[in-house]
C-alpha cells in the first residue's frame, strides 16, 4: 500500500515555473501570441496615456474630469455598451483590440478612476 507524500514548494519557485506549465497547457504558438498581444496593448496604452496626460495638463481638475466623462459616454453610445462591459470584454480578449478607440476608451476609464480617487469626484460614468 502506497502513501501519499506532501511536498511544500516555495512560492517563488511556483512563480518561476508557471510560464513553463502555461506553455505546455496551451501550446507554444498560442503562448507567444498571447504574450505579444499583451505587450502591444501595454505599449499602445502607454502612448495613449501620454497624449491624454499632455492634453489634461492645460485644464483644471474639474474640466479634465468633465471632458473624460463626456468622452467615455461618447464611446458607450458609439459602441452600444457600458464601460464596465467593455472593460471586461477587452481584458478577457472577447473584443478585438484593433480599433485605436478601444485603447483611448480604456485609458479614459482608468483616468476617471484615478481622478475620483485623487480629487473625490463622485459623478457616475
Amino acid at each position: 500500500m502506497s502513501q501519499a507524500i506532501t511536498v511544500a514548494i516555495p512560492n517563488e519557485l511556483v512563480e518561476k515555473i508557471k510560464p513553463v506549465i502555461e506553455i505546455r497547457s496551451i501550446g507554444l504558438n498560442e503562448f507567444v501570441t498571447v504574450a505579444i498581444t499583451q505587450r502591444l496593448r501595454s505599449i499602445r496604452a502607454e502612448e495613449v496615456r501620454e497624449r491624454l496626460s499632455a492634453q489634461q495638463t492645460q485644464l483644471t481638475p474639474d474640466q479634465a474630469f468633465e471632458r473624460l466623462v463626456t468622452e467615455v459616454r461618447m464611446f458607450e453610445r458609439k459602441y452600444g455598451m457600458k464601460t464596465e462591459e467593455f472593460q471586461h470584454r477587452f481584458h478577457t480578449g472577447m473584443i478585438d483590440d484593433d480599433p485605436p478607440d478601444f485603447y483611448r476608451w480604456w485609458i479614459l476609464h482608468d483616468s476617471l478612476i484615478k481622478m475620483k480617487e485623487r480629487f473625490g469626484f463622485d459623478q457616475a460614468t
